[in-house]
């Protein structure tokens, strides 16, 4: 089996991990995630952008993808965009889906 190493964490060794899901569709929703999250010591935790109040606009995703990551410090981000087909909460075209994908990966690249 392939490992993969994020952070200071290796998926696919050792014990099962243990993910929490930030779902806030507002920014003060989300920091709330942010913070019960922090209490709890995951392993890893997942941003639900579809959730987001404002997951059509790319910048506001950004912006919040970057303030997410901030406070995350250590514990690596899983970053999803669920379509309602795939049981999200929104729709997304197959175009800025990727383009989507694409920004948040160079930005957390950057960082």
């Amino acid at each position: 089996m392939k490992t993969v190493k994020i952070k200071t964490m290796e998926i696919g060794t050792g014990m099962p991990k243990i993910c929490i899901p930030i779902t806030g569709e507002n920014k003060e929703e989300i920091l709330l995630d942010v913070e019960e999250i922090l209490r709890q010591k995951p392993d890893l935790a997942e941003w639900r952008v579809d959730c987001y109040e404002e997951g059509e606009k790319e910048e506001k995703v950004l912006e919040m993808l970057e303030t997410i990551t901030d406070k995350l410090g250590q514990i690596p981000l899983l970053f999803t965009f669920r379509t309602a087909g795939e049981g999200g909460s929104k729709e997304i075209s197959f175009e800025n889906y990727v383009k989507l994908l694409c920004r948040a990966a160079d930005i957390r690249m950057s960082m």
